[in-house]
């Protein structure tokens, strides 16, 4: 399996999972949640309540799980070169990782919702 492959599909298991979390925890049908997260605004509140509660706790443990990630990245690391000053920073592991996040930071400022519509650089 190419690597393009694998990324596809690490990919989308992780959007299934974060899928069927929300769909399990709010009672909001799939359609009303697809709405929600294209810019519909909320009606009443298992909207709101979806919006504002599910939706942050889903990127708040999103995030938590990447750093518990790189946290084992760097444990790996150590145990493999046998060295216990390696870690991702040192190896140059995080510098991919910090790209991806200062682009995705410029191309996504214009989704945010509080003021900063249209600067993103990227969609320009």
């Amino acid at each position: 399996m190419n690597p393009t492959a694998k990324i596809t599909l690490t990919v989308l298991v992780i959007l299934a999972h974060c899928a069927s979390h929300l769909a399990l925890g709010a009672d909001l049908p799939v359609a009303r949640m697809a709405q929600l997260l294209t810019k519909a605004a909320p009606q009443d509140f298992a909207d709101a309540l979806f919006v504002q509660g599910a939706l942050p706790r889903l990127a708040m443990a999103a995030l938590v799980g990447a750093a518990l990630g790189l946290g084992l990245a760097g444990s790996l690391m150590q145990q493999l070169t046998q060295n216990a000053l390696v870690s991702p920073m040192t190896m140059g592991v995080s510098s991919g990782a910090w790209l991806a996040l200062i682009f995705g930071s410029d191309c996504a400022a214009g989704w945010g919702t509080f003021g900063m519509g249209g600067a993103g650089g990227c969609w320009r």
